[in-house]
């Protein structure tokens, strides 16, 4: 760091899955003796199939905008504005609104409806910027690049991404198919994850998997995390404290698996293959 200038920087993007608050404001208050302008660091989301950018903040604004939620509400794909200091309140963050043709609507992912403002459901983009499909594989294209409103809009290029739009800005909330659902309840497994890092200093940052399996006809937590074997002399230390941590959601974990540094499945980007994790457990 102390070799760095960073006074030039203009524009930062974050696209993490998802952006949080405090990492962010981690990362700028490490680099603010390099020189780092805080005001560079912003939002955005993009994909492949979209010649990687849709959505991005205005790169003016500092701060970047995040909105505080009631998690309750949330997990019944509602939006309720609360105070950041309410004890069940959640931090999300905006990932900006679009630029030129691109549009993005909110959509029920099982019926195709066009969702209002402050409801959650599968972000859905439409415009140039769309690929038109995958090489060779045409029901997949049909899949994700051929999505329809029920009143007839489209085509739309599905994300898989759960979102909202509060004030004309898109706010990412979590993957769709990661969704738990226990006892008809919805659970964003990030969140989870979170919830659990902080539980025992065996348990590596950002190495957990949160996803659920089938037992007897009910779907059960499973959580997979990697640690640190040497600050560990019995399981049960750990065991004890995530399944503290997660009874903070109401939730009992069917298992908790801890696995060897550098073994849960990611992507070349570093987030984490939830359904890959879930296929190896089983």
């Amino acid at each position: 760091r102390g070799s760095l200038d960073l006074s030039g920087v203009k524009v930062l993007l974050n696209g993490a899955e998802p952006i949080r608050q405090s990492s962010e404001q981690m990362f700028i208050d490490a680099y603010a003796p390099a020189g780092l302008p805080p005001q560079a660091v912003t939002h955005a989301m993009g994909m492949s199939e979209s010649t990687a950018k849709i959505i991005t903040e205005p790169i003016e604004r500092y701060p970047a905008k995040f909105l505080h939620i009631d998690q309750g509400a949330y997990e019944d794909n509602r939006i309720v504005l609360v105070r950041a200091d309410a004890p069940n309140a959640i931090h999300v963050a905006s990932n900006g609104s679009t630029v030129l043709d691109t549009e993005v609507v909110i959509a029920n992912p099982d019926s195709g409806d066009v969702l209002g403002e402050d409801q959650v459901g599968e972000m859905w983009v439409g415009g140039t910027t769309v690929a038109q499909g995958y090489w060779n594989n045409e029901a997949g294209t049909e899949a994700i690049f051929r999505a329809r409103t029920t009143d007839g809009r489209g085509p739309y290029l599905r994300t898989g991404d759960l979102a909202f739009i509060h004030d004309g800005e898109v706010y990412l909330t979590g993957r769709l198919k990661d969704v738990i659902i226990i006892r008809g309840q919805n659970h964003h497994p990030q969140d989870i994850e979170w919830t659990i890092a902080p539980a025992h200093e065996a348990l590596r940052p950002n190495c957990a998997a949160a996803f659920s399996v089938t037992v007897d006809e009910h779907e059960r937590l499973v959580l997979v995390t990697e640690v640190y074997r040497h600050k560990i002399v019995d399981p049960e230390e750990v065991f004890g404290p995530v399944r503290q941590a997660i009874a903070e959601h109401g939730l009992q974990a069917y298992a908790v698996v801890l696995i060897t540094p550098r073994n849960l499945p990611k992507t070349s980007s570093g987030k984490i293959q939830r359904s890959l994790t879930k296929k190896r457990f089983l």
